[in-house]
């Protein structure tokens, strides 16, 4: 399962000297819908925060931005309108 999110492959194109994609993907499934995955990042960032001895973070900060746009979703004018050499009747 970490070959494919390392290397970023898909299911079907595991290397043969591993177990069948279909096995692989529905193991990858289960512990996924058991929550396997976030237990074992809340062990790992637990045992690495001990290591170091730091305690538990008391405090937590998400910070966003909002940024306001043109209704058209980018800078209007940044470009110069071609003109044509042919239409302007003269």
């Amino acid at each position: 399962m970490l070959y494919v999110l390392v290397n970023g492959i898909r299911w079907r194109d595991l290397p043969r000297d591993l177990p069948p994609w279909q096995t692989v993907y529905y193991h990858f499934r289960r512990w996924q819908a058991l929550g396997v995955f976030e237990q074992v990042q809340h062990a790992l960032v637990a045992r690495s925060r001990r290591r170091e001895r730091r305690g538990q973070p008391k405090t937590v900060a998400v910070d966003s931005q909002s940024v306001p746009t043109t209704q058209k979703g980018g800078c209007a004018g940044t470009t110069v309108a071609r003109k044509s050499k042919g239409a302007n009747g003269t």
